[in-house]
């Protein structure tokens, strides 16, 4: 794939020194760029630095070609895909302001292009993506109040195509996302019976779904942890039996999910998310096969430099009674502002940061 990749590349850098004002030819770079980007951060996790750099030059052709275009609504909306990649390649160091910043200006994007064409349902779901990345970043700065607003009007968005018959199942699947985020953001803030009754009324709409868990890895991803945070809402309500077959379930299916390497990343972290929260439960570490696929998180390392995974890092080292390391991950997440509260609940019950 790289060498197609760089292969693609190089005739495009031909046809820009051949015609340097081909708006087209500059976008194809930027493309080229991102797929090299995506391409680096399946391949090697330890290298965000260098998926950063191919993200932030693709972004830089995408500006170039709208300066040479600046009527193409088209390029205008690649712009905002764009700035949405950049977000994501900035998490993966941590750099929160600056992924707030590229959300910002992918909302910015976005809203002018379905202020343009308000019955576009193209723009209107890009614009409930945005939304939802937005809240995304703002849940990681610990601003929960926002998160959801921004999350609720996404939604709103997503129920609008769904009424136009717009792409019926996967704009089901990300509604049921977002109502899930939406509940998840409220059981953090202590409105449990709300975020419970949500979770339950998904519960029926998932299964209305013909097929789950023989579609595509990402809804099944999505399914997953929809599963993750209504195990971690029964907990919430007494009901451990639920709990633990719920917890149960998710690690065999994950453990088995570990082979698809597009995907071993989210599914790792999901899998370390359900050990921990099995080990909380029940006051014992999960079984062997299950201790033997958690991924191995090194302080400094690329992959830990990611808000994410380093939150993972300390949740594994808490379990496993590694308390230095467990410190010296969540200090490095409190320096960069992370404030989950997810992990900021774990950092106060477990003493790794007092006064915060």
């Amino acid at each position: 794939a790289e060498k197609v990749y760089m292969s693609y590349a190089e005739i495009i850098r031909r046809l820009i020194l051949l015609q340097p004002e081909n708006a087209e030819w500059v976008l194809e770079m930027a493309y080229a760029l991102t797929g090299l980007g995506e391409l680096q951060k399946s391949r090697d996790a330890n290298s965000p630095e260098r998926v950063l750099q191919f993200m932030q030059s693709s972004l830089e052709y995408n500006q170039i070609a709208l300066v040479l275009d600046p009527a193409n609504g088209y390029y205008r909306s690649e712009l905002g895909q764009s700035h949405a990649f950049l977000a994501d390649a900035q998490l993966n160091v941590c750099d929160l302001e600056g992924a707030l910043k590229s959300r910002q200006e992918h909302i910015t994007l976005e809203r002018e292009l379905l202020d343009a064409e308000p019955e576009n349902s193209a723009n209107i779901e890009r614009m409930a993506l945005a939304l939802t990345g937005y809240a995304m970043v703002k849940e990681n700065q610990g601003q929960s109040d926002e998160a959801i607003r921004s999350m609720e009007d996404a939604l709103q968005l997503l129920e609008a195509n769904l009424l136009r018959n717009v792409n019926l199942r996967e704009t089901t699947v990300l509604i049921l996302d977002r109502q899930r985020r939406i509940a998840s953001l409220m059981a953090l803030k202590g409105k449990t019976d709300e975020a419970w009754r949500i979770s339950n009324t998904l519960s029926e709409e998932w299964l209305k779904l013909e097929g789950i868990g023989q579609e595509d890895m990402r809804t099944t991803m999505v399914y997953t942890a929809f599963l993750l945070d209504h195990a971690e809402l029964a907990r919430l309500n007494g009901d451990t039996k639920m709990t633990n077959q719920l917890l149960h379930d998710i690690q065999l299916h994950l453990a088995a999910a570990q082979s698809n390497l597009s995907f071993r990343r989210t599914v790792g972290n999901m899998l370390m998310l359900a050990a921990f929260r099995y080990w909380e439960m029940n006051n014992e570490l999960p079984p062997a096969n299950i201790l033997s696929q958690l991924p191995e998180y090194e302080i400094e390392s690329g992959r830990t430099r990611a808000c994410a995974d380093a939150s993972m890092a300390v949740m594994k080292a808490v379990m496993l009674g590694q308390v230095a390391q467990a410190q010296e991950f969540a200090q490095y997440l409190l320096n960069n502002n992370y404030r989950e509260a997810g992990f900021m609940r774990v950092c106060r019950q477990y003493s790794l940061c007092e006064g915060q």
